[in-house]
């Protein structure tokens, strides 16, 4: 009988031919690190080698977190993502405090996160294809270069301008701009470094470390810092210079970012030379891979677009994890503010904010699979809207009651202050029972080949509305008072959340089960 099966399409053959190189490339690069046992030859790799690359259950040692840190060239990597991560969090707390303290003002406090977000928004789906053009490697330890220079700039604004809070709207922005550089290039150095059947483990070790930083950067050095480093003068009193917490703290991400920029340059460049060089055609000639053009980012974009639309479940899933992305938004701008008015405590003190939540969230992370399996999607959601809203609005009704109930220094009263902190507590719980879950559901449901493009169109979703819906809450929370901001975020956050609860009965996604993994219905034009 005659082979009827489909010739693939030139675009499979393209994706196959990438991935061929990618995993050649990278097995050529490990080899000549000495990461692959050498053989003795100097020519082009054998075909043994490219095998033991893209077939990693060949070799007969067991792959897993032990194996990985052993991989010296790896862990270079993941140090660098380790101390860039946590830095990078430690330098936003210190920022919104700044900002706070200077400003006395939540919308001015809003400027940092918008600050933050319109890279993602403007640059994000642009970088991830130039970076395919460049040297990987050179991307890497020249975005923590730049990031390095941008601190040493940021400190002699501290020191010559120091009530001035631009300086601070112009480093966010900087390194947050970088950052949408940084990011995909060390997401595509991953596969470089590690056996394919050594992935998986490289992508959780790197995800596991992106939560642990920003526990470390937000609750652990950014306070510590301004908390416990003391400020001291250099030279005379005419001359001399007031070394701050705030410049103390820069001047110590500043080395780091230059420690980051070694640990890369200690990486070969051989090991992570782009796989853009050559890649074999069907004719057996070889011709550069370019890629994705250009021209093709906002085609991709609207495609995946489409492809969201057409899965009711998928949509209103990409919507939720968009209601969490703004709550976290929302916590890190009031964070300062509310450890002002609430607990009468210096902005530094926001960790009281960011500790408590951030448990909820470690122990959110952990009991929620086993919340969703027992209630389902819909009303696992339905759950974390009700405790997150709820949450927030006792928080109001907490603070408003406690003068009537505690007397004067009623915010020292460990009564309030432990009902305050467990409110906190259960807003983690209730941010992970919603983002858990839709996160969970937005994987399940995008194919791999558009599965990037989902996610890239749900974080410009969100960094969309954060850049209207936070500096909103600012101006509200200046002008009728943050207790009366919480309320209203309670209130639009609750009403938006339910609202996709019950637009998901109407289409009868209430029934999915987070376990089913498949598409209820056709992928249409995706």
């Amino acid at each position: 009988m005659a082979d009827v099966r489909p010739a693939p399409d030139k675009q499979e053959s393209h994706e196959r031919g990438a991935e061929y190189t990618e995993y050649a490339e990278g097995a050529r690069g490990r080899l000549e690190a000495g990461y692959l046992p050498a053989s003795n030859h100097t020519g082009p790799l054998s075909l043994s080698d490219q095998h033991r690359a893209m077939n990693p259950s060949a070799p007969t040692a067991s792959r897993g977190f032990a194996t990985l840190l052993r991989n010296k060239l790896f862990l270079r990597l993941w140090m660098a993502q380790l101390i860039s991560q946590t830095i990078m969090n430690a330098a936003n707390y210190a920022m919104i405090v700044l900002v706070t303290k200077e400003s006395d003002s939540s919308l001015a406090t809003s400027g940092a996160i918008v600050a933050f977000s319109l890279p993602a928004l403007f640059f994000g789906a642009p970088a991830g294809v130039l970076v395919d053009r460049f040297d990987r490697r050179l991307v890497l330890w020249v975005s923590n270069v730049l990031r390095a220079i941008a601190t040493v700039v940021f400190i002699l604004a501290l020191i010559f301008a120091p009530r001035s809070i631009w300086p601070v709207y112009a480093l966010t922005f900087f390194i947050a701009m970088v950052g949408q550089f940084f990011t995909p290039a060390e997401g595509a150095a991953i596969p470089r470094l590690v056996h394919r059947g050594e992935l998986m483990n490289a992508l959780a070790l790197f995800n596991i470390t992106f939560t642990l930083a920003q526990a470390a950067g937000l609750i652990v050095i950014g306070p510590i810092a301004l908390l416990l480093i003391p400020q001291f003068r250099l030279g005379g009193a005419h001359y001399g210079v007031t070394v701050t917490p705030i410049i103390s703290l820069f001047v110590g991400i500043t080395a780091l970012y230059l420690v980051c920029a070694l640990l890369i340059l200690a990486i070969p460049n051989r090991v992570l030379r782009s796989p853009d060089a050559v890649v074999v055609t069907a004719s057996g000639k070889r011709r550069r891979h370019e890629g994705a053009r250009l021209k093709g980012i906002w085609s991709g974009i609207m495609e995946s677009y489409r492809f969201i639309r057409s899965d009711a479940v998928l949509h209103l899933a990409v919507w939720q994890l968009t209601i969490a992305g703004i709550i976290v938004s929302v916590v890190a701008m009031i964070a300062p503010r509310f450890v002002q008015i609430f607990f009468h405590k210096p902005p530094e003190a926001a960790a009281l904010v960011f500790i408590p939540a951030g448990i909820g969230l470690v122990i959110g992370s952990a009991v929620t699979p086993m919340i969703a399996r027992r209630l389902r999607y819909a009303r696992t959601i339905t759950a974390g809207v009700i405790l997150l809203a709820g949450s927030i609005a006792l928080l109001v009704i907490g603070y408003a009651s406690a003068p009537y109930i505690f007397g004067e220094q009623w915010w020292s009263a460990w009564p309030y202050l432990g009902g305050m902190l467990a409110f906190t507590f259960l807003i983690g719980i209730g941010l992970d029972l919603i983002n858990v879950p839709a996160q969970t559901m937005v994987q399940e449901r995008s194919p791999d080949r558009i599965k990037g493009r989902v996610l890239a169109v749900q974080i410009m979703l969100l960094n969309a509305i954060i850049v209207v819906y936070v500096p909103a809450i600012g101006w509200i929370a200046d002008h009728l008072g943050l207790a009366a901001a919480l309320l209203i975020v309670a209130g639009s956050i609750g009403a938006a959340g339910l609202l996709t609860v019950l637009l998901g009965a109407r289409t009868g996604s209430h029934n999915v089960d987070l376990t089913d993994g498949q598409r209820s219905a056709p992928e249409g034009n995706a």
